[in-house]
């Protein structure tokens, strides 16, 4: 009696664990650098709009919200963070009115990341940028994390 040629049912077994191991490791390795990704791009764009607001608070950029008279002047610009909403933003404060700072532009980040501040909102003086203390930002996700560090003279790392 001559065998037919085929697989036998281990065969196809051993294969088809093989396959689902390497494709789940796959998975695994993926989630982890997507993850590395997202927590990386929010912490760059983060510090891009901290240097954003900085360099007008160093210019002295009043934009058009303040009185356009002589007497009313930029008194800060801040970063306020509102976690529940995923969201921070750049307001500025003009003499005129200093209780009720202005929100000039807002942005969102993943809703995965969690960004704890030791200071909000972060303050940057005009003309000089700084911030009068050290404040350090930490951004997680799942077990990754990252670290900005703002220094007194406003200098961000």
């Amino acid at each position: 009696m001559k065998k037919a040629p085929g697989l036998t049912l281990i065969e196809i077994l051993v294969t088809s664990a093989i396959i689902m191991t390497v494709s789940g490791l796959g998975l695994a390795a993926y989630n982890n650098f997507n993850n590395r990704q997202i927590l990386n791009a929010t912490a760059d764009e983060l510090k891009n709009n901290l240097r954003q607001a900085r360099g007008w608070a160093m210019a002295g950029r009043k934009f058009s919200y303040c009185n356009e008279n002589e007497d009313d002047r930029l008194v800060n610009y801040q970063i306020s963070f509102f976690p529940d909403d995923h969201k921070y933003g750049i307001a500025l404060t003009c003499l005129s009115n200093p209780n009720n700072p202005i929100l000039i532009n807002s942005f969102s980040y993943d809703g995965k990341v969690t960004i704890n501040s030791d200071q909000s909102p972060i303050v940057f003086s005009p003309l000089t940028g700084e911030t009068g203390q050290v404040i350090t930002i930490n951004l997680s996700l799942g077990s990754r994390s990252r670290q900005l560090n703002i220094n007194t003279n406003g200098e961000i790392n």
